[in-house]
């Protein structure tokens, strides 16, 4: 044994997982194996398949990302020069398994070699990584979506120099946007890109915040570099996505001399410490040059848009694994500390002393953190799964093709929510695991202050949730103005709600969800109205509490769905789900609707109403303090 794997086996595994959830939602509520996995499109995989894919994910996890969680944080990453980032040492260990195992694969194409599974079965295995040791997850995240952004958008020789070595992976992928002075505000940047004689750009500026963008795991990185060329107009419109690797590569592919991308420091953060987000500079000590993704120039924000959804939803994945691990963690705390009486006997001399899981307000914490779990979890899959249908359906009738885009879509339409109500939500989850252990929740020996830790950068990354907000209220809900895709949502959730009818211990929170969605569907008429008499401000002041809600009410769906699907398996007697497994989901269903849900009327009461002091409210009445 080496040293760094010697130091991996030295930490206890923080990592826990409830891997019968995951067959739940994928197997008894979604149904994969028959809607998706039965299908031409995915004919090389089967339910087998796909849990064994699970299965060496928990492994993977259990075995390696749950001891390298801590240590990590713990030692953090070292700039050792401008062209040298080294790593926690316990990260060589764990890289090394995890190409071995060839994880990185189980969503690659086939043709790389890999397995090819539907992208819902991709979510619910990095959903297990992620909650395991999300800073270690962040130097691959991006390997499977570049690969499917230069199938789609690349040159063939494009397509050979990176496919296969991010599938591999010899090579990891890293997203270039964000600069000293642009943040959100895309269309300012300012790096340059200069025509070359022989088709090269030659690149120059700066970026800041570039998650895995410099390390020592691999020989090589590429990076998608967002840049404007000289002459190109101002805005969005004039940026262009350019191909650049930290070595230009030989003839063979293999890395060659210096391209001049150089890292000004490593960021001190927060969380997420075991991952080396930093700042680089291209060309500034030398020419630094790259290849415009496709050839073709002022397309770069459109071309990476694909990139950038997939990386909003896996943000949100991020989110509900980390949020995931906090509540197990406060699951197992709360069961194996003792203290305290039962609230019947406190006042006894020789009061019987109960572990913390006992008393009520731990189990209202409890099932709190287990509902917003639980609904994080369905909201996640079930917007994969809407992707993963699309992706059944890509060829055949008009009928078949109108089936595709209503999938496409409701995806579409899910992908702000996931993002922003699951990294909301997953701050609020790790907050209350912090509660339920008490003082020790507090200090570094227990996992849950560094869940909080690394859990906050999630509605901050990719776009913050206001950005998410205004997209589903401008782009997918057509500012309260006919939306194609709300409408398919009313049908999907109408669907559940119709199949409840022979699920009599339902009842209540059936016509809760239903005058529930009347509610958000007069929210919306309310917004047209505003666009029509000229208050639009208005909808975007109001966007990142409508976010909130209508997040609210899918979770309330989702909820109810898994609720049918539990009774549905004890009536039916599966023997995989027990009646405690099941009775659990009604109970979390249950606390949802009547803690969360039941509170939506006064949410959008306050949504629906003009608010007249921020047409007058400005910058002075904020002032500075000394």
């Amino acid at each position: 044994m080496d040293s760094t794997a010697a130091s991996l086996s030295a930490h206890t595994s923080s990592f826990r997982v409830d891997e019968r959830d995951l067959h739940f939602q994928l197997f008894n509520v979604l149904a994969v194996d028959k809607t998706i996995l039965d299908t031409p499109a995915f004919y090389h995989v089967d339910k087998d398949m796909c849990i064994k894919a699970l299965d060496v994910a928990i492994g993977f996890a259990r075995e390696y990302l749950g001891r390298s969680h801590q240590a990590a944080d713990k030692s953090g990453c070292e700039r050792v020069s401008s062209t040298e980032v080294r790593v926690p040492d316990v990260y060589r260990a764990v890289w090394q398994q995890f190409c071995e195992i060839g994880l990185c694969g189980i969503s690659a194409p086939i043709e790389l070699g890999g397995f090819g599974t539907p992208y819902v079965i991709n979510q619910a295995v990095y959903s297990v990584l992620y909650g395991a040791d999300p800073a270690f997850c962040i130097y691959p995240g991006f390997n499977v979506g570049a690969i499917y952004l230069l199938k789609k958008y690349g040159t063939e020789q494009q397509q050979r120099d990176f496919c296969q070595a991010l599938a591999t992976p010899t090579m990891t992928a890293s997203m270039v946007m964000s600069e000293p002075e642009v943040g959100s505000d895309v269309g300012a940047i300012r790096t340059r890109a200069l025509r070359e004689a022989d088709g090269r750009y030659r690149i120059e500026g700066n970026k800041i915040f570039i998650s895995s963008g410099m390390h020592d795991l691999t020989d090589t990185i590429v990076y998608f570099v967002l840049a404007r060329v000289d002459g190109a107009p101002q805005g969005t419109q004039g940026l262009s996505c350019f191909i650049v690797t930290k070595q230009r590569l030989n003839a063979d592919g293999s890395p060659g001399e210096f391209n001049h991308v150089t890292c000004g420091a490593v960021e001190k953060k927060m969380g997420l410490r075991g991952n080396a987000t930093v700042q680089l500079s291209f060309g500034q000590d030398g020419p630094c040059y790259g290849t415009l993704l496709g050839g073709s120039e002022n397309m770069g924000l459109s071309q990476l848009m694909m990139l950038m959804n997939l990386a909003r939803v896996a943000t949100g994945t991020y989110a509900l694994g980390i949020a995931s691990s906090a509540y197990y963690a406060a699951v197992d705390y709360a069961g194996k500390r003792v203290q305290g009486a039962s609230i019947r006997s406190i006042a006894a001399s020789n009061a019987q002393r109960l572990p913390i899981i006992e008393h009520l307000d731990v189990k209202r914490m409890l099932l709190d953190m287990k509902a917003k779990v639980e609904g994080m979890r369905s909201l996640v899959l079930k917007a994969a799964q809407y992707s993963s249908r699309a992706m059944t359906l890509q060829y055949g009738s008009e009928e078949t093709r109108a089936l595709r885009r209503r999938y496409e879509l409701l995806a579409d339409l899910f992908t702000p929510v996931v993002k922003a109500y699951c990294s909301d939500n997953a701050w609020l989850v790790c907050e209350t695991a912090i509660q339920v252990h008490g003082g020790y929740g507090y200090i570094s020996d227990f996992p849950v202050e560094q869940y909080c830790r690394d859990v906050k950068i999630m509605s901050i990354w990719e776009g913050t949730n206001y950005m998410q907000a205004a997209d589903l209220i401008r782009s997918k809900l057509s500012l309260g103005k006919s939306s194609r895709a709300f409408g398919y949502l009313k049908e999907e959730i109408a669907e559940i709600l119709a199949g409840t009818h022979d699920y009599p211990e339902l009842a209540e929170q059936s016509g809760m969800l239903a005058e529930a969605f009347a509610q958000i569907e007069r929210t919306l008429s309310n917004f047209g109205r505003w666009l029509s008499s000229g208050e639009m401000e208005q909808i975007y002041l109001m966007a990142t509490r409508f976010l909130n809600a209508f997040g609210d009410v899918i979770v309330g769906w989702l909820l109810l769905e898994n609720a049918t699907a539990a009774v549905r398996a004890m009536r039916e007697g599966d023997r995989q789900f027990d009646a405690d497994f099941c009775n659990g989901k009604l109970y979390a269903m249950r606390f949802f609707y009547r803690n969360t849900l039941a509170h939506l009327s006064s949410k959008l009461k306050a949504i629906s109403a003009v608010d007249e002091d921020f047409k007058d409210l400005g910058s002075q009445h904020f002032p500075r303090a000394y």
